[in-house]
């Protein structure tokens, strides 16, 4: 038999899975199964871009995620550029789908104008994406929550996600680098990011029935 779990899933197995000869979980001698849990740092923004105005039309519904990667960019460059580890990688998308980008409701005028003010923005929203890379901590851990259990009644599990200096000076340098994106590509009405995509928020898009976060992450 396989289990292809993933790493949450497999871990809560893991844990689950006691015995006489495993009181901690099968192949948790250690006690290091679930510890030092590594998420993605995420933060998202997006803007407007005017030179995007009546690009020609494309069938882009049903297309999600993003198409474009942006890699670490800090790789050859000094170390002393940055005051964090590790790096970050940044996913832009755009599309045209079947609601405009802007409520119409927003736009003065009538007739003509009107429909013509709506198209100029159809198309010209651009968002950003970052996933950095976290360290390994003993405050970043996971376990199961003996008061949280699904509609099996298994114990859920319990989500420690602690952010610590290095996550705050990334999410600080994503920022910079979103707001430096869009100022040279003349985009208005940046949305930058005042804190970091909650983890409950992903980890409850795949699994709504599973996760249970300890408290409000101090961001």
């Amino acid at each position: 038999m396989v289990v292809a779990g993933g790493t949450l899933e497999t871990t809560r197995l893991m844990l689950l899975s006691t015995s006489t000869l495993f009181p901690n979980g099968i192949a948790n001698s250690s006690g290091l199964v679930g510890k030092n849990f590594m998420e993605h740092l995420d933060a998202r923004a997006q803007a407007f871009l005017p030179d995007l105005s009546f690009s020609p039309n494309y069938a882009g519904d049903g297309i999600g995620g993003s198409h474009i990667i942006i890699p670490w960019f800090g790789y050859d460059r000094p170390k002393n550029e940055f005051d964090f580890v590790r790096g970050f990688h940044i996913e832009p998308s755009a599309r045209l789908g079947q609601n405009p980008d802007k409520n119409p409701k927003g736009f003065a005028g009538f007739g003509k104008e009107f429909k013509k003010e709506v198209r100029r923005w159809y198309g010209t929203r651009v968002r950003l994406s970052a996933h950095g890379e976290m360290l390994a901590s003993p405050n970043k851990f996971v376990e199961l929550d003996k008061q949280t259990v699904d509609k099996w009644g298994v114990p859920v599990l319990k989500i420690h996600y602690a952010l610590d200096d290095n996550d705050r000076k990334m999410f600080k340098r994503i920022r910079q680098t979103y707001e430096e994106i869009f100022t040279a590509a003349k985009a208005v009405e940046m949305t930058l990011p005042d804190s970091l995509t909650r983890p409950a928020l992903r980890f409850t898009r795949w699994a709504p029935c599973i996760w249970a976060m300890t408290k409000r992450l101090p961001y």
